[in-house]
């Protein structure tokens, strides 16, 4: 790699570190162009050159953030746990990153508004995710095989877990009337009830 491109890579990581800390700090909507040159100390045409616009950068922060997410994943290949305590696991870990950057639940929701380049890099995107993993995980589990029915169990699933996450992150007053039960014994309870049904199998 030549000096010059050492130094382009550089700079971008350098804007693309700032935008991150601003999200964190600040949260998403707060985060301007301003703000990002500032933290940076680079200039908004080096912004421009690099992203080519505001909603691009935040977009390619966003996705440099989801790909952090491997560790919560790692679990899902840990074969000494039962494939139960796997999932478990995984997302009490995955609620515990989303409890730290709140503005995450609505790119996991599906709801924001990431761009891609190409069906190539939704398709990496969907799998730092780990949605392929997890739905393999309550196959596992249950031992359904249909994809609709996979399907559904996972979206209900992540719906009970996420739903707490999402009220709290939306209005945090409105969430005061919610009792604050810590994420590990909701998912405990969740799967207590939830795969009764499985229990013979996913001990085995």
């Amino acid at each position: 790699m030549s000096h010059s491109e050492e130094k382009d890579l550089s700079t971008k990581e350098t804007i693309l570190k700032a935008t991150l800390e601003l999200i964190k700090e600040e949260g998403l909507e707060n985060v301007t162009l301003r703000k990002i040159t500032a933290k940076a100390n680079v200039n908004l045409a080096l912004v421009n050159y690099y992203f080519g616009s505001k909603d691009y950068l935040i977009s390619e922060a966003l996705k440099t953030l989801l790909g952090t997410f491997g560790e919560a994943m790692e679990v899902l290949d840990d074969e000494s746990l039962a494939p139960i305590d796997r999932y478990k696991q995984f997302l009490i870990n995955y609620v515990r990153l989303v409890q730290q950057h709140p503005e995450l639940l609505h790119q996991l929701l599906g709801k924001g508004d990431l761009m891609f380049a190409t069906k190539y890099d939704y398709i990496d995107y969907l799998k730092k995710l780990g949605m392929s993993k997890v739905r393999a995980i309550v196959e596992e589990i249950t031992g359904e095989t249909d994809p609709e029915t996979l399907f559904m169990i996972t979206m209900q699933i992540n719906a009970a877990v996420f739903f707490p996450v999402l009220i709290t992150s939306i209005s945090p007053k409105k969430a005061e009337v919610f009792p604050k039960i810590p994420v590990e014994k909701l998912v405990e309870h969740l799967f207590d009830h939830y795969f009764a049904r499985y229990s013979a199998r996913s001990s085995d």
